[in-house]
């Protein structure tokens, strides 16, 4: 997967010298992958020459895993399957384009490849997909059972019950299954983490020893490049999560790109935030929807819920120990219920408390104004006497004395 140009190999400038076309000895150059002749292991075993094939085919699991992360964005349209695409988007760019025109460093002499070798986009790839794996599953573990009705029912179906069995395996691999190194669910039990894990380390961590078997990185190129796929893998777990928890409200929102041509392109924000987080978001007050929000997890729980009852109906009886993830399926259910309940009636509670507050300022300022009014009025009708009156007036003893009233007397 290079894009630069480097120093060329001894075997090609002895072929110009010559001035015949360069032919790589080693082997054939394939996409990036050098596949070495199998004379030269004439005298290996055949076990030697399978575990080269071996690592050839491991040479081309980065590109398969863009290629399924894009044909699953195509049917999905999802967010987390949008996030998946532009972090390997951002690894070939920082890797190809930057780290590798700046360092400049060739590959092995036994290369069938003219790209530089420092640092290696395969082993940033793998090393960057493998740790956001490992982080995304780690967030979501949970206390929960493990999700092993399929297998306990499938283990002893009759003839009628097989139809069943199939139905429930067709929508569980529709809503399970993915390509992507982040789990569809929210939810991980700790049996499903590790299936999970375990999975991605068998695909991924072999490339890195394979680089080096084909002879397209040295050990130095190759450690070089899963260190800096690891650290792009943190700083881009870090900013997805930010971004979760800003917009983790909008869950299930649809958003619709039209492009020239008369093309649409659906968006759908499925990349959510375990519930547990969730639920602490909404306790905390940092949600700004939390109704939708907590709707987004209870639809999907109920769409859990209907699956694994179609077995029950399928007249497929669970046993007490098989009924476990019903029963938390259930639980869960009836938690997200009750605690929108109790988003409404804080919500509610909260607006009678504003619109209270707003009427008794309301009030406040009412009786300020009648206040002022009445100021106002006594004090015009209020008379007062100009000052050159006032000084014209004579004292009080000067002024003539009135004679008494006898009226009262007689």
């Amino acid at each position: 997967m290079g894009m630069s140009k480097c120093a060329p190999h001894k075997w090609e400038i002895e072929a110009l010298s010559r001035q015949q076309a360069p032919v790589c000895p080693y082997g054939i150059g394939r996409f990036e992958v050098t596949w070495p002749h199998l004379d030269l292991y004439a005298n290996e075993d055949r076990w030697r020459r399978t575990f080269i094939m071996m690592c050839i085919a491991w040479g081309y699991v980065p590109y398969l895993v863009s290629l399924f992360t894009a044909v699953e964005l195509l049917i999905r349209r999802g967010t987390r399957e949008l996030s998946s695409l532009l972090f390997l988007g951002f690894i070939i760019l920082v890797n190809e384009v930057f780290l590798k025109n700046i360092i400049h460093d060739p590959r092995p002499e036994e290369s069938c490849l003219h790209s530089c070798g420092m640092p290696s986009g395969h082993s940033t790839m793998a090393s960057g997909l493998l740790t956001m794996c490992l982080i995304t599953t780690a967030q979501r573990v949970s206390q929960r059972p493990g999700q092993d009705t399929v297998f306990r029912a499938m283990s002893r179906p009759s003839l009628s019950q097989l139809y069943v069995v199939c139905r429930y395996v067709w929508r569980e691999l529709k809503r399970k299954c993915t390509i992507l190194p982040i789990a569809a669910c929210d939810e991980l039990s700790h049996a499903e983490a590790l299936f999970y894990a375990a999975s991605w380390i068998t695909l991924l961590f072999p490339i890195l020893f394979a680089r080096v078997v084909t002879n397209d990185h040295s050990p130095e190129q190759v450690m070089v490049g899963a260190s800096i796929g690891c650290f792009e893998a943190m700083c881009w777990c870090c900013l997805v999560r930010h971004l979760q928890n800003r917009f983790n409200h909008l869950l299930g929102n649809t958003w619709t790109h039209r492009c020239c041509g008369g093309f649409s392109f659906q968006l759908v924000h499925n990349f959510a935030l375990p519930l547990f987080v969730a639920e602490r978001r909404v306790h905390e007050c940092r949600s700004k929807n939390p109704d939708q929000e907590l709707r987004w997890y209870e639809d999907q729980t109920a769409n859990r819920l209907d699956s694994v009852e179609s077995l029950q109906s399928g007249t497929i009886t669970l046993s007490s120990t098989e009924g476990t993830e019903q029963q938390y399926l259930e639980s869960r259910q009836l938690h997200i219920h009750k605690l929108r309940r109790t988003c409404e009636m804080r919500s509610s509670e909260q607006m009678r408390a504003s619109f209270n507050s707003a009427y008794s300022v309301e009030e406040g300022s009412v009786r300020k104004l009648n206040i002022e009014l009445i100021d106002t009025a006594s004090l015009s009708q209020v008379s007062f006497q100009p000052a050159s009156t006032a000084r014209s007036m004579p004292p009080s003893f000067l002024k003539t004395p009135q004679p008494p009233d006898l009226s009262d007397r007689s």
